[in-house]
C-alpha cells in the first residue's frame, strides 16, 4: 500500500510524505517548496518502499527495509514538534546494509526537484557561493522573491570534517539538484547518510538554518537534531562526525 503522511514541524511548516513511482519523497511541502524533494536511489535505481510504520510519538516514518541488488536500504524520516526542538526540521536517515558476503561499492543520490522551477535561485552553499560542488555540504533555495512565494529551503546534509569526506558529486541542473555519494561496504556492514532540510519563508531564514544544519553531532545535539537517533544509529552515520 502506498505511504501517505502529512506532518506539520515546530514552526508550522508542511511536510507531505509518500510514496511514488519516484520513490519515498516530500512532495510538495508548504507553498510550493518541492516538486518531489529528496528523493533516493541507489544504483540510479529509485528506493521505493510500500509500506511504513510512524515511531517517535507519530513523528517519524520508518519505511520498510528495501533490497536492491544484495543491499538493504532503509529510509527514516523524523519531522519535528515542539517536544523535539523549537527549530522546525526534516530529518533524513538512510542506512545501507551489504547483506551479501563480499565487498560491495555503490552510488547513492539523493535529488530534489525545486517547486521554483525556472526561478530558482540558490542563494548560498556551505562553500559561500551560489554555486553547488562537491566541495559543498549543504545550500539553500528559494524562488528569487527573498521575502514570499514559494517557501524557501536548507538542505545540510555533512560537517565537511568527518573522516568519511565530502560527496562524490553535487550538481543543479535547472531545478534538479543531486547530491551523490559513493559507499563501499564490507560484507554485513551497515553505513547511514543523514540529512536535514528547512522550510522558511524569508532567504534569510533558510541562510541562517544552514550553519545548523552541518555543525558537528555537539551542535546538533545542542539543536535537538539528533533526538530519537540511538547511539547504534548514530556510529553508522559516515558524514557527521
Amino acid at each position: 500500500m502506498p505511504i501517505s503522511t502529512t506532518l506539520t514541524d515546530s514552526e508550522g511548516f508542511i511536510w507531505d510524505i509518500g510514496s511514488s513511482s519516484s520513490g519515498l519523497i516530500v512532495d510538495d511541502g508548504q507553498n510550493d517548496t518541492f516538486d518531489g524533494g529528496l528523493r533516493l536511489l541507489v544504483n540510479g535505481t529509485n528506493v521505493n518502499p510500500q509500506a511504513a510504520s510512524l515511531d517517535e510519538g507519530g513523528r517519524e516514518v520508518n519505511a520498510a527495509p528495501v533490497l536492491i541488488g544484495g543491499i538493504g536500504v532503509q529510509r527514516s524520516i523524523l519531522v519535528s514538534d515542539a517536544a523535539i526542538s523549537a527549530m522546525g526540521f526534516a530529518r533524513f536517515l538512510d542506512s545501507f546494509t551489504n547483506t551479501t558476503d563480499s565487498e560491495q561499492t555503490i552510488t547513492v543520490s539523493i535529488v530534489t526537484d525545486s517547486g521554483a522551477d525556472n526561478t530558482l535561485v540558490l542563494p548560498t552553499t556551505t562553500s559561500g557561493d551560489s554555486i553547488l560542488t562537491a566541495a559543498d555540504t549543504g545550500f539553500t533555495t528559494d524562488d528569487g522573491d527573498p521575502n514570499g512565494g514559494d517557501s524557501a529551503f536548507a538542505y545540510g546534509y555533512g560537517d565537511g570534517v568527518s573522516a568519511f569526506g565530502l560527496p562524490t558529486s553535487a550538481t543543479r541542473v535547472d531545478d534538479i539538484l543531486t547530491v551523490t555519494y559513493t559507499l563501499t561496504l564490507a560484507a554485513g556492514e551497515t553505513q547511514s547518510l543523514l540529512s536535514y532540510g528547512t522550510q522558511s519563508v524569508t532567504t534569510a531564514q533558510a541562510n541562517a538554518d544552514l550553519p545548523i544544519l552541518t555543525a558537528n553531532a555537539q551542535g546538533l545535539s545542542s539543536a535537538g537534531l539528533l533526538a530519537g537517533l540511538s547511539r547504534e544509529e548514530q556510529l553508522t552515520v559516515v558524514n557527521y562526525t
